[in-house]
């Protein structure tokens, strides 16, 4: 165990790394302890030609695994946060029936969008990812994201018969 907890710390930086990347700083610790934990756990760790290269094949599919976890999460309706975001202290019911029915029609807008495209568009919009961060994360061309956030938008724009600003 010993050995192996060695031969874990000498690529133990370079993992974390990778991870923070991919993930972000929070997130890269915990995926990190779990790549430890599943190479510790490993019944046979002599039969492994390429130690680095194993290390860093379950670092990847851990990353494959939380954006998963990620995209579940983001399929589940969003937190009624409008009506605590208002700028006035004491809105009128009218305010109030207007946030109430601009943020369903959101949630129409957000459930109509295909999978990837509400994925790449949570992540974006409501993570505060860049695009290049969700290309990175979900394996996918910076192009490809910004086709998706185009599409979310024209959703957003027909759901909520939007006439400009921004999102």
């Amino acid at each position: 165990m010993e050995r192996l907890t060695s031969i874990f710390h000498e690529y133990a930086s370079e993992i974390n790394q990778f991870l923070s990347l991919k993930v972000g700083p929070d997130a890269a610790q915990d995926l990190s302890q779990e790549v430890y934990l599943r190479f510790s756990q490993l019944e046979r760790p002599d039969n492994i030609q390429d130690v680095k290269a194993y290390l860093f094949r379950v670092a990847q599919n851990l990353v494959i695994d939380y954006w998963r976890k990620q995209q579940r999460l983001a399929e589940v309706d969003l937190p009624d946060t409008t009506l605590k975001q208002q700028k006035s202290p004491s809105p009128t019911p009218d305010q109030i029936l207007a946030s109430q029915q601009q943020y369903a029609l959101f949630q129409q807008a957000i459930k109509k969008m295909p999978s990837q495209c509400r994925v790449v568009f949570l992540l974006h919009k409501i993570n505060g990812l860049t695009y290049s961060q969700v290309a990175e994360n979900l394996g996918i061309s910076h192009k490809t994201v910004e086709k998706h956030i185009s599409k979310a938008l024209k959703i957003c724009k027909k759901e909520l018969k939007w006439e400009g600003g921004s999102f």
